[in-house]
């Protein structure tokens, strides 16, 4: 179990990328089934700018990982944004997780939405860093 700090950043151009910071935070929960393949759920939330005012949307997600190597791994993941006053946007993704050390990971990602209020398709890079308390 782990509580997490999430953040997503201006970048790329303006057709694709978001205007401002959106943060937020997830609760975490890993269950390995053996050692190659694991379950894994989570769930938080993440403040977003909409229409110049910040908005608040729940979020959760499950999803099954599995080990290519020791340091290599793919995942498929279920995941839906709730937005309080919209409709819920459920979405598919998979990727691909390179452990760089024993406390920093990257993620590659590409994924759809699927019903009208999701994104289509989207693609993304994720990097992780473990601070061990």
């Amino acid at each position: 179990m782990a509580i997490l700090l999430i953040s997503k950043l201006p970048a790329g151009s303006e057709e694709i990328s978001i205007d401002n910071p959106e943060y937020g935070f997830k609760l975490a929960i890993s269950h390995p089934i053996n050692d190659y393949f694991t379950l894994s759920s989570n769930s938080g939330a993440i403040s977003v700018e909409s229409k110049d005012q910040r908005e608040l949307l729940y979020l959760f997600s499950l999803s099954m990982g599995f080990s290519i190597t020791n340091n290599a791994g793919w995942f498929l993941e279920f995941f839906s944004l709730m937005p309080n006053k919209h409709k819920w946007q459920p979405s598919i993704d998979t990727g691909f997780t390179y452990l760089l050390g024993n406390d920093l990971q990257l993620d590659l990602f590409a994924g759809f939405g699927m019903n009208d209020y999701a994104s289509d398709l989207f693609a993304g890079l994720g990097i992780s860093y473990n601070m061990k308390y």
